[in-house]
């Protein structure tokens, strides 16, 4: 099925995006998903982390619900097979 604009297909088509990645910020990503390092932050609590380092990754998922994958002894097992993207969906 073909569906109109690209924008409309990428808006249709959501994908989950990447927030944090090894204990950096994805600023672009957090800036087109409107999301602030708060929101981060407030993720990472509710898992009971204290910081970044604690996280392998920030997810932000289809439904604008958070995911946070845990570091497991410095090693970012849990990200294994997810690509990381230049540009997230618009």
């Amino acid at each position: 099925m073909r569906l109109g604009s690209p924008r409309v297909t990428a808006m249709i088509k959501a994908e989950p995006t990447l927030l944090v990645h090894g204990e950096r910020l994805v600023e672009g990503a957090m800036r087109r998903q409107r999301k602030t390092r708060d929101d981060v932050l407030a993720a990472l609590r509710s898992e009971g982390l204290d910081d970044l380092s604690q996280a392998a990754a920030v997810v932000l998922k289809t439904d604008r619900s958070i995911s946070v994958l845990k570091a497991l002894s410095g090693r970012w097992d849990g990200l294994t097979g997810i690509a990381r993207r230049r540009h997230a969906p618009i």
